[in-house]
């Protein structure tokens, strides 16, 4: 495996609000695991599909033929998400932030089949691709992926590296979570997931 990891951001003071490693038994749901800290205390809500606990690490148990997404409320309307994100064999995978609801947020996500890296609006099911870049995305290979939310902007970031932005949607929310398009995701887990402030 290879890990394509930057450094975060300097000069702006963070406290974080969530914080999972995934350390739990096996076949453990994602909506009964506790993470490792969860500042309002609510930890996973279930979305789409089915997510649960694997060698210490977050994956799709079963998941419906387009979007499988659970979901963890950050209690800030400004803030980071991270996490390391293996591709597995068939690659669409990323973070979902400013999620009103499962079906209501917006997607950022790695996509092997196209090579690129998208930022999607999903408002009640309809998407939209707000921005998208060209980016190789090799199958079976961890990533270290973030994506700043501010008032008006979500930035992702790639191995340290701002890759694209777009402006924002359901500005107030405060939820972010975990990704994938279509149960076909094989072999793709996600680790050290992290909302900052």
């Amino acid at each position: 495996k290879m890990l394509i990891r930057g450094v975060g951001s300097a000069g702006r003071a963070e406290s974080t609000l969530v914080r999972d490693f995934f350390t739990d038994s096996s076949g453990t749901a994602l909506t009964t695991h506790t993470p490792n800290l969860d500042s309002l205390g609510l930890g996973w809500t279930a979305g789409l599909g089915a997510f649960d606990i694997e060698a210490n690490r977050a994956e799709l148990s079963s998941g419906v033929a387009s979007v499988n997404n659970v979901l963890i409320d950050s209690g800030s309307s400004v803030y980071t998400v991270t996490a390391d994100i293996f591709t597995g064999t068939k690659a669409y995978v990323g973070l979902t932030v400013r999620a009103a609801s499962s079906n209501t947020n917006i997607e950022c996500f790695l996509g092997a089949g196209e090579d690129q890296i998208f930022i999607n609006r999903n408002d009640a099911g309809t998407r939209t691709t707000l921005n998208s870049t060209a980016f190789t995305v090799d199958t079976n290979t961890l990533y270290a992926m973030s994506v700043r939310v501010t008032t008006a902007t979500v930035s992702v970031s790639v191995g340290g590296t701002t890759m694209l932005d777009s402006t924002n949607f359901q500005s107030n929310q405060t939820q972010a979570g975990l990704f994938t398009w279509d149960a076909g995701a094989s072999g793709s887990y996600f680790d050290n997931f992290v909302i900052t402030r």
